[in-house]
């Protein structure tokens, strides 16, 4: 019996605020990326999304040309965000690096890469938007 994976909506964060972006530069290690990929999958079909049409990810890598790569978060629970705020809080400088980021979440949190490691297409990306945090005056 196949069990459906959970998806956890959540608002964004008070502190945070969505921000318009086109995906014309790379994305940086460590941002969070929301978007909507492409339609619905067809059996054989790539480029399109089987059970969550709307990711918002943690971005490991970006070619700037194919894909993108990271962890969706709508599949991890509370606690694992928690997790990796802690994580990339205590290890500030592993931002600059994508394998070295991910080799960290791979020791210190590795179910959260079995539950939302996912690689996408960049030409499936529309509506992209980035969380930043606001601006204080």
């Amino acid at each position: 019996m196949y069990k459906f994976p959970t998806i956890y909506r959540r608002p964004i964060p008070r502190d945070m605020v969505k921000k318009k972006t086109k995906l014309v530069n790379e994305v940086e290690t460590g941002e969070i990326l929301e978007f909507i990929y492409g339609i619905r999958q067809k059996p054989g079909q790539v480029g399109g999304w089987k059970n969550d049409p709307r990711p918002t990810l943690l971005v490991f890598y970006d070619d700037k040309r194919k894909y993108i790569e990271g962890l969706n978060t709508n599949y991890l629970s509370r606690y694992y965000i928690i997790k990796l705020k802690y994580i990339m809080a205590k290890f500030p400088g592993m931002r600059k690096d994508g394998k070295l980021f991910y080799k960290v979440i791979k020791v210190t949190a590795p179910y959260a890469l079995k539950k939302g490691y996912r690689k996408y297409m960049r030409k499936s990306l529309h509506h992209t938007f980035l969380h930043v945090y606001k601006e204080f005056k």
